[in-house]
């Protein structure tokens, strides 16, 4: 059986988008954090779950499963999960298992997460996995928050992730969009994470292409909503890379408004 990450990304990106617009419109973008609500917007968001139950489970770590049975569709979370001290599992879990609602997962085999988050290896668990890291935090957010200076501490802040997620959403995008190789990547990660304020930030590798990136994908329509632009992309990439863009820093003192940034065809 083949992976269908497309799908997830499209499925995430959709769910979020009706969190932005009905419950944070008003919000920056850079303060996206679904991942404190899922349990309660969970049955708002899809129809077909019933409810999510927080029950204390004998293997501490089994984080989650998803069961289907007379009473409809539950979603378990182990209350041994620190709730009161917003453990940022929650939100994982509750995304992993609402993906494998959403994503129609057979239910019947009762899919768990266990407290190794990202280490899934079947199919199903890499494609509930992939669902959850981008509903928890999609391209269009973090992209903003890193063209704003955000430190990974702070975008863990703002969103209620763990650091490795958000380094995961860095790689698995700048090697889906981009076509960046293991190597340049670890070079172009180390290097924000070397950064400890905004205008370093503002000055990385990463930066620098998610801006081309932004200013590429603005001149597209709506109609070219999950179009990747590869091919401009990677010459983006290579461009930057071998430092043929003489960037300066002026370069970064404009960025589009937030409003543009929010209907961007991500």
């Amino acid at each position: 059986m083949e992976h269908n990450f497309e799908n997830a990304i499209r499925l995430a990106d959709g769910y979020s988008d009706i969190y932005i617009n009905k419950y944070t419109s008003k919000k920056p973008l850079d303060q996206y954090r679904i991942s404190g609500s899922l349990d309660a917007l969970a049955r708002q968001l899809v129809k077909d779950i019933d409810s999510v139950d927080f029950i204390k489970f004998r293997d501490k770590k089994i984080l989650g499963f998803t069961v289907q049975d007379d009473l409809g569709t539950t979603i378990a979370i182990n209350k041994s999960i620190d709730y009161s001290n917003h453990d940022v599992r929650i939100g994982f879990t509750l995304g992993h298992e609402i993906g494998h609602v959403v994503l129609n997962h057979p239910i019947s085999q009762s899919f768990t997460v266990s407290s190794d988050l990202y280490d899934g290896k079947e199919i199903f668990e890499q494609e509930a996995n992939t669902f959850s890291a981008n509903l928890l935090l999609p391209f269009r957010v973090f992209c903003y928050q890193l063209l704003k200076g955000f430190k990974i501490s702070q975008i863990a802040a703002a969103s209620g992730v763990s650091n490795t997620l958000i380094e995961n959403r860095i790689r698995s995008s700048l090697r889906r969009r981009f076509g960046i190789e293991n190597r340049e990547i670890d070079y172009i990660l180390e290097e924000y994470k070397n950064c400890s304020y905004a205008i370093q930030v503002k000055n990385t590798l990463l930066v620098r292409l998610l801006y081309k990136y932004v200013n590429l994908i603005s001149e597209k329509s709506q109609s070219y909503r999950y179009t990747l632009f590869f091919d401009e992309a990677n010459e983006i990439a290579h461009d930057i890379l071998d430092g043929l863009l003489g960037f300066t820093e002026s370069d970064f003192t404009v960025y589009l408004p937030e409003e543009d940034i929010k209907s961007l065809p991500f």
